[in-house]
């Protein structure tokens, strides 16, 4: 099957946007320059795409692509190499052969013509969004974040972006904002092939196989700590209740339901932030109120609230990963939860925003119409905590009871997040009890307090260390804090509390 790739990006579902089809896409375009360079400095609308036998556009992240060619040579001057690129006369450098592969990259990620754009939304916070003006000045200065390029529903990582940075420097530009040093590191076709490769690999070791899902790792860089624990933090919160969802609609947007949840938030992450100073002062510490990890339940944050939570993050240097009532995606009603990740360089704080879409829906929320929308699994490595990297991740509620999921992400988490908003409290004990064994690593889930529920499990072997936390009882606002050892269940040598034996066929 040939299409123009023009046409394939600009489709409403551009598959290009998933981190594992744009790499292929760029090895399809190195391996093309490499032999012969007909297709430098055509535009997208000039090269046309085959995928090889067996292979869709639907599921184009697992897809091959047979070959590339040129279908009538049209003239962009978007994608003219510019002058500061080293060249020679006569043939194409590899500085320039890098850059252009950069910009079909990059708008093929963007899903348009215009390569130097962006897709970043407007906001009441003051930030840096790149250079609105034309797109010839626009090259000097683009913005790669994956926000910038698909928005909070990324399907490509911070590696993408320093991969993107690398390949369409401008003058002037300061190599060390890039953390990758093998990206850092690349001054030729073969070295960006060898890069491509390797990260392409890892993210297939990476793909969620059962539930045929995409799976997209991004570093997150903590400011280091002395102690090796890792301290989180479950809201059980009371508002919004079922029965505010019944009065005001699935998005909460009334005046009335409005106030009556922002002000509950509010107190709910006034309390939480008094929690952290009360443990902070009895432990005699000098510090601020510390915390790595505070999860709020499902659908208990309206997006219009984000500003109270970023403040609770601000106070304590906290990863936050919130359920967001229902919104609306693509004129879709969804359900999601939102990663908050303030990252730390040169004395400045910038804020990682990553959505966890939800595709299992209850019965509930398939009458009140929402849609699955699942582009991938965010797992993040987490740097600064002990002796080693950890990998977290987290679901939504019912996502949590797909067996296929879990199994998935048995062998490369180390620790699972559940956001939910559920009435079968028993079940969820029960289920949590399982997956800390059968997923053997550490098992939150922060429930609503109109039902309660939430806890903390690890598969420890004394009985009285495996339940961390557990707030049982309805109607109960609740905030629970524990200090796990994110390594406890990967470490090699157990110096710490004895772990039961893991199930069998855990690879870790």
């Amino acid at each position: 099957m040939t299409q123009k790739l023009s046409r394939v990006i600009s489709s409403e579902y551009n598959g290009f946007q998933v981190e594992h089809a744009l790499l292929k896409l760029a090895l399809k375009l190195i391996e093309q320059v490499q032999k012969d360079t007909h297709l430098m400095e055509m535009p997208p609308s000039s090269i046309a795409v085959k995928l090889t036998s067996g292979s869709t556009w639907k599921y184009l992240w697992q897809a091959q692509f047979d070959k590339l060619e040129l279908k009538i040579p049209l003239s962009d001057p978007r994608f003219k190499l510019p002058s500061w690129i080293v060249n020679e006369p006569g043939s194409y450098t590899d500085h320039q052969k890098i850059y252009w592969i950069g910009c079909i990259l990059r708008a093929a990620v963007l899903g348009g013509a215009d390569c130097t754009g962006t897709r970043w939304k407007k906001s009441n916070t003051v930030t840096y969004s790149g250079l609105r003006s034309s797109w010839y000045k626009r090259r000097m200065g683009m913005l790669h974040s994956p926000e910038a390029l698909i928005g909070e529903y990324a399907t490509v990582s911070q590696w993408t972006s320093e991969l993107l940075m690398h390949c369409l420097q401008w003058p002037g530009f300061e190599s060390s904002y890039i953390r990758n040093q093998v990206i850092a590191n690349i001054e030729n076709l073969n070295d960006l092939k060898h890069c491509i490769q390797n990260r392409l690999k890892q993210l297939e070791e990476l793909v969620c196989q059962t539930s045929n899902l995409p799976t997209i790792p991004s570093e997150i860089y903590r400011p280091e700590q002395t102690r090796n624990t890792f301290r989180i933090v479950t809201v059980q919160q009371l508002q919004p209740t079922s029965e505010l969802f019944k009065l005001h609609g699935a998005r909460l947007e009334s005046k009335e339901a409005r106030a009556i949840h922002r002000e509950h938030l509010a107190a709910i992450c006034k309390l939480t932030l008094r929690t952290l100073e009360a443990k902070v002062k009895a432990e005699e510490s000098p510090s601020k109120p510390y915390c790595d990890l505070i999860v709020f339940p499902e659908v208990s944050v309206h997006p219009d609230d984000e500003d109270l939570l970023k403040r609770l993050a601000d106070k304590t240097n906290a990863i936050i990963f919130a359920g967001y009532v229902f919104q609306d995606k693509d004129d879709k009603l969804v359900n999601l939860a939102r990663w908050l990740i303030p990252t730390y360089k040169d004395g400045s704080r910038q804020w990682v925003i990553r959505d966890q879409g939800k595709e299992h829906m209850t019965k509930l929320e398939n009458k009140m119409g929402v849609t699955p929308h699942r582009p991938c699994q965010h797992i993040f490595e987490v740097h600064g905590h002990g002796e080693a990297t950890f990998k977290m991740t987290g679901a939504i509620c019912y996502d949590a009871t797909d067996i296929k999921l879990t199994a998935d992400l048995r062998d490369k988490t180390d620790l699972f997040i559940v956001a939910a908003y559920n009435t079968d409290v028993k079940t969820f004990d029960n289920m949590a009890a399982a997956l800390q064994w059968h997923m053997y690593q550490h098992v939150v889930i922060c429930n609503i307090g109109e039902f309660g529920g939430s806890t903390i499990q690890a598969p420890y072997k004394q009985q009285h260390e495996k339940v961390i936390s557990h707030v049982h009882g309805a109607g109960q606002i609740s905030i629970n804090m524990a200090d796990i050892d994110p390594h406890a269940f990967t470490r090699v040598t157990k110096t710490y509390k004895e772990t039961k034996a893991p199930p069998a066929g855990f690879n870790r």
